[in-house]
């Protein structure tokens, strides 16, 4: 192999190693709640309208959710920002998916990220497929 074609794979595996830390990290929160995650129902308590602002003096406007539910002996009040068409439940009462004794670590049940575990995967797979490609070429004997 010549300087080029070297350069061009290290560059290849350092693109596709930032990208497996970042799927990592991110993934890490999903994989959290499919492991300890608990679904109960929670009381509805607030539905309200916030103005938000970033760079630039831009602003938006989210609709904040507030809900209230037991973790244990504990009593927990969190919030969770929902799309602006995102009705109030009839019955006061949402389901929502948390982990034990972690304060603000609860969502909407149902509330599913799957792109970077996804990422995650097709990374693994991807340094699966180039391991047993090497493997099998012979560039890892022991000369």
């Amino acid at each position: 192999m010549d300087l080029d074609q070297e350069t061009a794979r290290l560059k290849t595996w350092g693109v596709v190693g930032i990208l497996f830390l970042i799927s990592l990290v991110f993934s890490w929160s999903e994989i959290r709640y499919m492991i300890w995650g608990k679904t109960v129902d929670a009381m509805f308590m607030s539905s309200q309208v916030e103005v938000r602002r970033g760079k630039y003096n831009r602003q938006w406007e989210v609709r904040v959710l507030g809900y209230a539910f037991m973790d244990g002996e504990k009593n927990r009040r969190e919030y969770e920002d929902v799309p602006m068409d995102w009705e109030t439940p009839e019955s006061k009462l949402v389901k929502v998916q948390y982990i034990p004794g972690r304060e603000f670590s609860s969502r909407l049940s149902g509330e599913h990220h799957w792109f970077w575990i996804s990422v995650f995967f097709l990374i693994l797979a991807y340094v699966g497929f180039e391991i047993a490609r090497v493997w099998r070429n012979g560039l890892l004997d022991d000369d």
